[in-house]
């Protein structure tokens, strides 16, 4: 329960929103004491007005204190459900954004393999989805001042009804063992409904998102898919949905018993409470005041079994915040800029790699790569190659051997690596802004200046298109945007090649598949305005299915089941008459 405090009023950035949250604390904790007292109030009116009825002269002061109190109370609760609102609100979105963030942040800094487990991905998936909840819940007091409030109202109420009867008393409190009960196993089975059902309501997930897709509509529409998604979609989301009907009626059924219970225990109460009243040891407005005091208790029984509730299931949501919390962070928090004499040599030194033990993808890889150097690295699919520009950009750590740039391991100095190298990657980022933006985060937290930006995107051969837009770089694209244009696959990936090569400083230039959605032309200026002008102290590795793009490549090395099998010049492997002969060969007859 500290961990939650400390986590949520670490959230509170700003003094208004923990102005506002002490607020919400202080309301909260007022309207469960004065809650107490209203039934003492009620039994102080009915008391009274059997005084007035009987007697002569002044009205009784139990009447008017009695009075008071019930319309203070009535007052008082049209105010704070008004008043905590607009408190809570603020409060709320204040914690959520700031918890929000910082697990953002988390993740992005932890190991990008751990990613890849289902196991990991589904408690990010549940820490990020319950734990800022969570958090609201505890800085705006619906937790602790309810736990504590509702608390201090039963003790306070027992007594109160001890001093009629303390038969009465102990029937009251012998009526909530059940429901404490009921509360820790509703909690256990909530908890293991929700993390047990994670897969299955991500796997509906995967089969829902294609039927409301752009990228997937044309082709579910063309192969009639809607049947087959719809129909894996309600499998695994009805198997959730029949669990969880299951707990729901067990918890209803539990529900019903409880109320028989508790109502069972108020008809004996208020029977014995009459008895008092007709024997005349007691007032008439005992008969009200032990109904009220009942209903209280029942009302803040509820609400402590709901706030028991909440902790309990906010403890186990915090032991998996804390797991992730606790993951090791590789990636670094603050990416240092290059020097201008940065060694950018990179070496495989009998690298292996393997995603499972038994299925080797990389082995036993020896591969050094000069400053300056541009090199090619061509291959059938499943041969490794993006496997090996993960392992350089240091996403995975080698299973065997290491993987070293500018004299560094890259598994141990990613801030050395991140500082050195720009990839363009196959499934590269579409970001819904503009296209100024999205050019400048190659270079975040900074910005190209016009000049630059027209250079690099004419290198790209993105200028074309963008100089017809009427905003020109300042178009907004991507369909969510407001007044967004939707771009061709070739149009984002000639501006995803500009943001790679925004960062003049960077010193390794590694792009995978950077002509995959371009034609024949694009694909050649490409080469002839980018490739064959990157500076000479700059480092090449490029990936490609195209061997078109061999010919600017110093030395091309040539993957094969997960090993180098062949390197050397275009002309050199050609003489060869091997596996780069074959594959080249193998393209240019179509070309023929």
């Amino acid at each position: 329960m500290l961990y939650i405090l400390k986590c949520s009023f670490g959230a509170l950035d700003n003094p208004k929103a923990k102005r506002a949250a002490a607020v919400l604390w202080i309301l909260s904790l007022s309207f469960y004491l004065l809650g107490m007292v209203y039934p003492l109030s009620l039994g102080g009116l009915i008391d009274g007005t059997v005084e007035l009825c009987e007697g002569e002269g002044a009205i009784p002061l139990p009447f008017v204190l009695g009075l008071i109190g019930v319309l203070f109370y009535s007052v008082y609760r049209t105010l704070y459900y008004s008043i905590t609102g607009v408190f809570r609100d603020r409060v709320s979105h204040t914690v959520i954004m700031g918890i929000q963030g910082s697990i953002f942040r988390k993740i992005s800094r932890i190991r990008y393999d751990r990613l890849n487990q289902s196991e990991t991905y589904e408690k990010i998936q549940t820490v990020s989805e319950e734990f800022p909840s969570v958090c609201s819940n505890y800085v705006s007091g619906d937790c602790i001042t309810s736990l504590i409030g509702t608390l201090v109202s039963f003790v306070f109420t027992t007594v109160v009804l001890f001093q009629i009867s303390p038969v009465v008393a102990l029937l009251m409190a012998t009526g909530n063992v059940f429901g404490f009960f009921k509360t820790f196993l509703e909690t256990k089975l909530n908890y293991y409904n929700l993390v047990g059902n994670m897969k299955e309501r991500r796997i509906a997930d995967a089969y829902f998102s294609p039927m409301v897709s752009r990228e997937f509509i044309k082709e579910v529409r063309l192969f009639g898919l809607y049947g087959y998604l719809t129909k894996q979609w309600n499998r695994y989301l009805s198997s959730v949905h029949r669990k969880t009907l299951k707990l729901n009626l067990l918890f209803s059924l539990l529900d019903l018993l409880l109320y028989l219970i508790n109502t069972s225990f108020v008809i004996v109460a208020l029977w014995i409470t009459a008895q008092l009243v007709i024997d005349g040891n007691s007032t008439p407005g005992s008969v009200l005041l032990v109904y009220t005091s009942c209903q209280s208790v029942l009302d803040r029984s509820s609400n402590l079994y709901n706030s028991i509730k909440t902790v309990r299931m906010s403890n186990k949501i915090v032991d998996l915040y804390r797991e992730v919390a606790d993951s090791p962070e590789v990636e670094p928090t603050r990416i240092e800029s290059p020097q201008d004499s940065s060694d950018s040599t990179i070496v495989f030194d009998h690298v292996s790699f393997a995603y499972h033990p038994d299925q080797p993808v990389l082995k036993d890889i020896n591969l050094t790569v000069k400053s300056g150097e541009k090199i090619a690295i061509v291959g059938e699919n499943g041969s490794g190659k993006t496997t090996l520009i993960s392992l350089l950009n240091g996403f995975y750590v080698p299973t065997k051997g290491n993987v070293r740039v500018g004299g560094e391991d890259s598994a141990e100095s990613l801030s050395n690596i991140r500082s050195l190298c720009t990839t363009l990657f196959q499934d590269f980022g579409i970001y819904e802004t503009t296209i100024a933006d999205n050019v400048n985060m190659g270079v975040y937290p900074e910005q190209l200046n016009p000049d630059e930006m027209q250079r690099l995107t004419e290198k790209t051969g993105a200028f074309e298109f963008i100089s017809s837009l009427s905003d020109g770089f300042d178009t907004s694209i991507g369909r969510f945007s407001e007044n967004g244009i939707e771009l061709s696959g070739g149009q984002w990936q000639k501006i995803a090649l500009a943001r790679c090569l925004a960062n003049s400083k960077k010193k390794v230039i590694i792009l995978d598949e950077p002509n995959a959605s371009l034609d024949p032309i694009s694909e050649a200026k490409i080469y002839e305005n980018v490739l064959d002008t990157v500076e000479r102290d700059k480092t090449l590795v490029l990936i490609s299915h195209r061997f078109g793009a061999c010919r600017y490549a110093d030395t091309i090395y040539v993957l094969d089941q997960g090993t180098i099998v062949e390197s050397g010049t275009h002309a050199q492997l050609i003489d060869l008459r091997g596996k780069y002969y074959e594959l080249y060969n193998a393209q240019v007859q179509y070309y023929e």
